[in-house]
């Protein structure tokens, strides 16, 4: 008889799912856990959730649902004063922009989440935006300010012993 214990739990046996590659089953354990969220006023689990829904939903076809997720994400996070959670989010709401080929949006919310990132300190989030800022300014023609992110990017995966290093060097090989 814990609702907000169970909606933790919820949304961490859907992130669970995600890594096991099941998005169907992803997607029913966050909706779950956010019904219960709105259900007990949780605004920060709320967030949490939206965000993951956001950056799942595309994986399991539904990429319609991913913006509207995603946005109701931020706007709790600005209103809860998450600066953390913001940059994740502002990165999520770029990839989406930038997967339906607005390249100019994307990279307005990459540079808004690595701003939040960098105030939080959030290394890994700032080394994540800036693979997919070099990403977005290279397809808006913007070559050298990719590189410069691309750059950035590979010194922090190194520096985190992330596997996203090879994937920003070969990002950075095409610049």
């Amino acid at each position: 008889d814990d609702p907000a214990g169970e909606a933790l739990t919820l949304n961490n046996l859907g992130v669970l799912a995600y890594r096991r590659e099941d998005m169907t089953e992803a997607v029913e354990f966050l909706e779950r856990s956010l019904a219960l969220q709105v259900r007990v006023g949780d605004l920060p689990g709320q967030a949490m959730t939206l965000s993951n829904l956001g950056q799942i939903v595309p994986l399991a076809g539904r990429p319609d649902r991913a913006l509207g997720y995603l946005t109701a994400a931020m706007a709790l996070r600005l209103e809860i004063g998450d600066v953390r959670g913001t940059g994740m989010t502002a990165h999520g709401i770029g990839v989406e922009h930038l997967r339906g080929g607005q390249a100019g949006e994307a990279v307005s919310w990459f540079e808004q989440g690595l701003e939040k990132s960098l105030e939080a300190d959030d290394f890994h989030t700032q080394a994540l935006i800036r693979l997919d800022l070099g990403r977005a300014l290279r397809a808006a023609g913007r070559a050298p300010a990719a590189r410069a992110h691309l750059l950035e990017a590979v010194r922090l995966f190194t520096m985190l012993g992330d596997d996203h290093v090879a994937e920003a060097e070969a990002l950075l090989r095409d610049c």
